[in-house]
């Protein structure tokens, strides 16, 4: 399997059967460009769409979108566009609108290296292509600026329709270099996905295990619901871990990044009140020695941060605690995928079993001077592809369990 193949049918993202419905005529499609604060009623119509939505991370939700703007964009605001038919939202995209960047007025969605609160809603069974083409027409309404969109998913169904939709309507697009990001397949055969794994894993993976068994107590335990004292207490053990070790010393951990605690933290309150929280913790002798933050929705977790001890970094705390969630998941009908999220390495690629590709878009809105500037942007990156190749030669890891796929039992034809 390539390493930037296209995801295939298994994937939630793609388990779509589309048709139209019968009977009375349904009602035209029009756009709406929302830029007053939510309402209550607003943020309920945004829940709505995301839950018809496939593949797509509940730290989407409104309330989310907010709490990134106040926090890490507080001089800007957000514009909110929607295509609706009659009453009912079909599609959407929060933009963050800025004008403190050295090229004027920019529109971006909210997203950074961090987090990932912003993405493309759009429900595949209400005509997609009518709805991209909509929300296109919309965007080259925007006036004066230019258009930046960080960790999008080249492979899903709605950027392939979105992408399409705005050529059509001429609007100039500039897509970066992809960085693959791994995908883990969950079945129901713990057996066989540990058997597609390379030896050198398996057996690491089994010396780790003992090795810290032999140290004291070990207990895994996964939070799905915990009062606001609690939660906050056992998030703040996880920023101090995390806090100590090599991300801590580049500046970049959670507690040294302004903003990004109290982010978290509000966040971890939503995604638990949604019933999408599951914080992962390993623990030595009652010592938190390893935690990974993930969101669940519709079967598919979302990892988003993991990090260890560095005292215990000879015992692979971070590798034992992902193979016991996985060894969890496998035993849950319901779970699909994990998402691993960011660019794939090769701590991930050990674990991955195909992956995608995620990227920035750079599009124009319908002014000239927004089309020459992201044209120019457009012609000028194969030179920094190669540039980038050059700066960084080595091969990209392929997906260590990609066998599991191949199997009889797993087959996705």
């Amino acid at each position: 399997m390539d390493s930037l193949s296209p995801p295939v049918a298994r994937c939630p993202h793609f388990r779509i059967s589309f048709s139209r419905p019968k009977g009375k005529p349904m009602p035209a499609l029009r756009f709406e460009r929302v830029e007053a604060a939510p309402t209550a009623s607003f943020i309920d119509t945004w829940k709505d769409l995301w839950k018809r939505c496939t593949g797509i991370q509940p730290s989407v939700q409104a309330e989310c979108i907010i709490h990134w703007q106040r926090l890490f964009q507080p001089s800007s605001r957000i514009v909110w566009l929607l295509v609706l038919r009659g009453q009912r939202a079909v599609a959407g995209l929060p933009l963050i609108e800025r004008t403190d960047t050295r090229l004027g007025r920019m529109w971006q969605l909210p997203v950074s290296s961090n987090v990932h609160a912003g993405d493309l809603l759009l429900d595949l069974q209400e005509e997609p292509e009518a709805s991209c083409r909509e929300l296109a027409r919309g965007l080259s309404q925007l006036g004066f600026g230019w258009i930046r969109m960080e960790e999008v998913d080249l492979d899903a169904f709605r950027w392939q329709h979105f992408l399409s939709a705005v050529r059509q309507e001429s609007l100039a697009v500039a897509i970066g270099l992809p960085s693959p990001t791994a995908l883990i397949d969950i079945g129901d055969d713990w057996a066989a996905y540990k058997q597609s794994w390379s030896r050198n894993h398996r057996s690491a993976l089994k010396r780790s295990w003992k090795k810290l068994a032999g140290c004291g107590k070990v207990e895994i335990e996964c939070v799905t619901q915990a009062e606001d004292a609690v939660l906050t207490e056992l998030m703040e053990q996880c920023f101090a871990l995390e806090d100590r070790g090599w991300k801590g010393a580049a500046g970049t951990s959670i507690a040294r990044v302004p903003g990004l605690r109290e982010y978290y933290l509000r966040e971890a309150q939503i995604m638990r009140d949604r019933g999408h929280l599951h914080l992962w913790l390993l623990r030595l002798d009652g010592q938190i020695i390893a935690f990974e933050y993930c969101h669940v929705a519709n079967g598919v977790c979302y990892s988003h941060k993991l990090s260890f001890d560095p005292d215990y970094q000879a015992y692979s705390p971070g590798k034992i605690l992902r193979g016991k969630q996985l060894e969890s998941y496998f035993a849950d009908p319901q779970m699909k995928l994990l998402d691993t999220l960011g660019t794939m390495c090769r701590a991930k690629a050990a674990w991955a079993t195909r992956v995608y590709r995620s990227t920035r878009l750079t599009l124009s809105t319908g002014n000239v001077w927004s089309r020459s500037t992201v044209e120019a942007y457009r012609q000028a990156q194969p030179w920094v592809r190669r540039l980038r190749t050059m700066r960084s030669p080595a091969p990209l890891p392929a997906p260590g369990a990609a066998r599991y796929l191949e199997s009889t039992d797993h087959s996705l034809a």
